[in-house]
């Protein structure tokens, strides 16, 4: 994790995260659903409140395993895995934005950008939360 946190730091944006939870923070990393659980339990949500964006299949199954919405968003390398499980697919992450129901997560701001560091720090155990 500590690669996580230099990356946020160096970008500005660690206090943007309420929870960042990596497979070194936990018994078992991913397919298991340790991280995301974990995630959840910090920021103080069940797990049926939370969506994951996710870019695999294990990500995915890691996700669905603890309960947590899954929204996938492939990239080159784990296009052609099996991500059937997931509950939405979407080529980009501005069709992310539309998949969510904003009245029932946090402001629309805050997420846009954590989903999208979310990605650019390679964090698939961030979860979006709602209140």
């Amino acid at each position: 994790m500590i690669w996580v946190d230099t990356i946020l730091r160096g970008l500005g944006i660690a206090e943007r995260f309420r929870a960042v939870v990596g497979g070194t923070d936990v018994p078992c990393g991913k397919p298991p659903p340790d991280v995301y659980l974990r995630a959840a339990e910090e920021l103080g949500f069940a797990p049926a409140q939370c969506a994951a964006i996710e870019d695999s299949a294990t990500g995915v199954i890691a996700a669905k395993a603890a309960g947590l919405r899954a929204i996938v968003v492939p990239n080159r390398y784990t296009a052609l895995q099996d991500l059937s499980r997931a509950d939405a697919q979407v080529r980009s992450l501005e069709q992310v934005m539309g998949l969510l129901d904003w009245q029932d997560l946090e402001g629309l701001y805050r997420f846009r950008h954590q989903i999208v560091l979310n990605r650019l720090c390679n964090l698939h155990t961030y979860k979006l939360a709602r209140r």
